[in-house]
């Protein structure tokens, strides 16, 4: 069918945690290495889009997880493109062990972006997109919503040269690995994790000062990042426990 890919993966040794697993981090690494894996091979890499002066911007993500798969394992991961809207399109990825047992399933939502003006452009006419687009639906609910949060500061950080990615912003899963670091290792350790849902608002910037916010003994377990001078919001996440 149009546009579907898989792509494998070996769980290496800095993939893993000192439980032997995974990291959520390095997990969810690879699905978006699928994706942009993917995307060159169809002719809409980040490559491809930098001769036009535009690039992919993630704006939302959600990955649920089965479990995570252990160092020496290796991993499957099938990606396909589910809708091509004006300024959005959405990319699904399930990733599957070595047995063919389906351990994560993610959907993500992407912005096409004119590098000068960082607006979103329209995606409609581009061929390449529409010829990717799969009938197959989404494997779990699209990313959720989050509300902005009346929450208190909790950390401090700058934006670093090892946060910064292609597009000269911090890196979609430097914001995660922020939040993440603030959870308790006991939570994540113990494969309760069930799902992560991300909103990415705005970019950061090398440099620029953040605050990370949350809501005292909040049950969902819901994150915010703040540009430190001004409150505005960049990044929204929220984490589900069974």
């Amino acid at each position: 069918m149009a546009g579907k890919g898989v792509y494998r993966y070996d769980i290496i040794q800095r993939d893993a945690d000192f439980t032997n697993a995974c990291t959520h981090i390095s997990l969810m690494n690879h699905i978006l290495q699928a994706a942009g894996d993917d995307a060159d091979l169809n002719g809409f890499g980040i490559g491809d889009l930098n001769v036009g002066n535009c690039s992919w911007v993630i704006s939302r993500m959600c990955t649920e997880f089965g479990r995570r798969p252990s160092q020496g394992e290796s991993i499957a991961v099938r990606t396909w493109v589910s809708e091509v809207g004006r300024f959005m399109t959405t990319r699904n990825m399930e990733v599957t062990d070595g047995a063919g047992e389906v351990i994560a399933r993610t959907v993500t939502q992407w912005a096409v972006i004119d590098i000068d003006t960082r607006r979103a452009v329209d995606i409609r006419a581009n061929i390449d997109y529409k010829g990717a687009v799969s009938d197959e639906p989404s494997p779990v609910d699209t990313p959720q919503r989050i509300p902005r949060l009346d929450c208190v500061p909790v950390a401090e950080k700058t934006v670093a040269y090892s946060d910064t990615d292609f597009n000269r912003h911090m890196n979609a899963m430097k914001y995660i690995e922020w939040v993440i670091d603030h959870l308790p290792v006991e939570e994540l350790t113990s494969g309760r994790l069930r799902r992560i849902d991300i909103n990415f608002l705005k970019e950061a910037v090398l440099g620029q000062r953040l605050t990370l916010h949350t809501l005292p003994d909040d049950p969902g377990r819901r994150y915010e990042i703040r540009e430190a001078a001004s409150g505005e919001p960049l990044c929204r996440c929220s984490f589900t426990f069974e």
